[in-house]
């Protein structure tokens, strides 16, 4: 579940993301596509506000970053840095 708010103050515009991705899995690939799929989502609604700097995504990513061979956390630890995260 992905769930993106605009806001805009005289001050500050704010993209946030609310989500709740699908259960970790070292093995299951068509979890891991929906996965793939919500980050890939981020990236084409932050591409539609170019002007926003200030992003904020939170909620749940469903992955243990110790556990490396997680394909969520494989697939989390290629975006962030590929996104500028």
């Amino acid at each position: 579940m992905l769930r993106c708010y605009y806001g805009i103050s005289d001050l500050t515009k704010v993209l946030l993301f609310d989500i709740y991705m699908s259960c970790d899995t070292e093995h299951e690939q068509e979890n891991a596509q929906l996965y793939i799929d919500v980050l890939t989502r981020i990236s084409h609604i932050r591409n539609n506000y170019p002007d926003i700097s200030n992003i904020i995504i939170g909620g749940d990513f469903n992955t243990d970053l110790t556990r490396i061979i997680s394909l969520h956390t494989i697939s989390l630890m290629d975006y962030l840095p590929r996104e500028g995260l």
